[in-house]
């Protein structure tokens, strides 16, 4: 991490930090959930173009969510789930995080 200095501010000390980190930190449960949902997508059949086609997105969204660059929040894991034609309850207790 390259030094900085900011007359001792500790705020933009912080900002620069945050900044310069180029790795999104997950969780091994985070990781968890995205293998498995890349998996569910692939059980369905599905591409990653196709998914978003269903969500009138671009293939990158898809690709961003396996990745885990993007975070999914609760409802659009849901909408994935409906999606893929599991129901949340049950890609959850497979992934093995009910």
């Amino acid at each position: 991490m390259a030094a900085v200095v900011f007359s001792g501010n500790l705020f933009w000390e912080n900002v620069v930090r945050l900044a310069l980190m180029t790795k999104s930190r997950h969780t091994a449960r985070y990781d968890k959930l995205i293998r498995a949902l890349k998996e569910a997508r692939l059980d369905a059949g599905l591409t990653q173009a196709e998914v978003a086609k269903k969500f009138a997105a671009h293939a990158s969204f898809v690709s961003k969510v396996e990745s885990g660059e993007r975070r999914l929040d609760v409802v659009e894991l849901a909408d994935f789930c409906q999606q893929y034609g599991v129901r949340l309850a049950v890609f959850l207790k497979r992934a093995g995080l009910e």
